[in-house]
């Protein structure tokens, strides 16, 4: 069984070679390597040619302008010719036998997502996720996974806390990817893997989970993850809405607060940590207030899934106290 691995590219001359290394020396050998260079201004495309006179697997698409990761993905897919896709950042990298074992337990399960763990990697240190695995099955079939699926963000939930709405960790059948394309948007740039990820996830008739490390995340702070900009917050709208008309066109019955939560939760980090002025944050901080308005605080208050100290960002911002959480957040990080 071949696999197509699809690696968007965007500025990351720095970490490329590493990337595509792990790539070309897998031990697995059936792959072709889809590098999808999207408009890169640094020496990203000489990296990219260079590795395609070396290994003859390797497809290069060079997009002249930039029109963001989810288009680089896609086109990616749309060209691929394996039965198993699997996707890398480029910045990332994979260990040797990372496919080689993925596509061993596709086989033998008959399964049509395999998942493992994923090691994030920060400047000092890296961080293991799931934690461990010993509270999680190996094979969860679809009904199974239905099951589940009324509030993902609650403790223990294998869709978030163990299979993850990652691209990069998984090996997926194609053509139920490419069956879900129509729930990707090119304007949602923060979790926009929810929307592919989540509808294959539902409907994939059996998910088998490898126990081992085999991706490893860089954590960037000028990535698109750790910034906040204007767009953040519609473009985290989009994914609600997204999310809803998955579970909608399913049929399947689903409580969307916690969705909006940790939607929330991550934008008012954002605003917090940014060098904007105070003006600019309190009118996010408002915006951002619309959001939460939908979701009752006992709700919030009773849910052991998120901190006390979101719990309190929480009411403070429902309770419109912005300058309050403007300050707070400052002695807090002083003092931690």
């Amino acid at each position: 069984m071949k696999i197509s691995i699809i690696v968007p590219i965007y500025n990351t001359e720095k970490y490329l070679d590493r990337c595509l290394n792990s790539l070309i020396n897998q031990t697995y050998n059936n792959i072709e390597i889809i590098l999808v260079n999207d408009a890169s201004s640094d020496r990203s495309l000489d990296i990219c040619k260079k590795y395609e006179e070396l290994d003859d697997r390797i497809i290069l698409i060079n997009k002249i302008e930039n029109e963001g990761q989810v288009k680089a993905y896609t086109e990616g897919l749309r060209i691929s010719n394996g039965e198993y896709i699997g996707f890398v950042d480029s910045d990332d990298w994979v260990a040797n036998n990372m496919y080689e074992e993925m596509i061993k337990e596709a086989k033998k399960k008959s399964a049509e997502m395999v998942v493992c763990g994923v090691n994030k990697v920060y400047n000092n240190y890296q961080k293991k996720e799931p934690k461990e695995f010993s509270e999680y099955k190996n094979i969860y079939t679809k009904n199974e996974i239905k099951s589940y699926s009324y509030n993902n963000y609650s403790l223990n939930n294998p869709i978030t806390n163990l299979i993850k709405y990652y691209r990069c960790n998984k090996i997926i059948k194609r053509d139920i990817l490419v069956d879900n394309l129509e729930y990707t948007n090119s304007d949602i740039h923060i979790f926009e893997d929810n929307c592919l990820i989540l509808p294959t996830i539902l409907d994939a008739s059996k998910i088998v989970v490898i126990k081992k490390y085999f991706y490893y995340y860089i954590q960037r702070e000028n990535s698109v993850m750790h910034k906040f900009n204007t767009n953040v917050i519609k473009s985290n709208r989009k994914v609600i809405n997204v999310i809803k008309k998955v579970y909608k066109d399913r049929a399947l019955f689903h409580d969307i607060r916690p969705e909006i939560l940790m939607t929330t939760s991550f934008t008012l980090n954002k605003i917090l940590k940014s060098k904007h002025k105070i003006d600019y944050k309190i009118e996010w901080l408002k915006e951002l207030k619309i959001d939460l308005s939908t979701v009752n605080y006992k709700f919030i208050w009773k849910n052991n899934y998120y901190s006390l100290k979101l719990k309190i960002l929480f009411f403070l911002l429902k309770n419109e106290h912005y300058h309050f959480i403007i300050y707070l957040s400052k002695i807090y990080e002083r003092l931690f």
